[in-house]
């Protein structure tokens, strides 16, 4: 099965909603490792991609104008990964 999170905060909250929510990603992974997962952010902080596990792919925008106006890509784009 395919799983994807709105990994927004995950990468780029330090506390709070950000520790939460890449805790909740390790732990699906540590119970069921059969599934693949993927962390959709509109902004990857290199500093918090320590704390997520290295069997969960990572998608961000590739074009300046999905960059720019992140909410578009998160709100119409994310379907074509699925």
């Amino acid at each position: 099965m395919n799983i994807g999170f709105d990994a927004k905060r995950a990468f780029n909250n330090k506390t709070g909603l950000g520790y939460y929510s890449r805790w909740l990603m390790n732990a699906m992974i540590e119970a069921d490792n059969s599934n693949q997962y993927t962390a959709f952010t509109p902004h990857i902080n290199t500093e918090q991609t320590t704390h997520i596990n290295s069997n969960i792919k990572v998608v961000s925008p590739e074009s300046w104008s999905y960059r720019t106006f992140h909410w578009i890509w998160r709100s119409f784009s994310l379907s074509k990964y699925f």
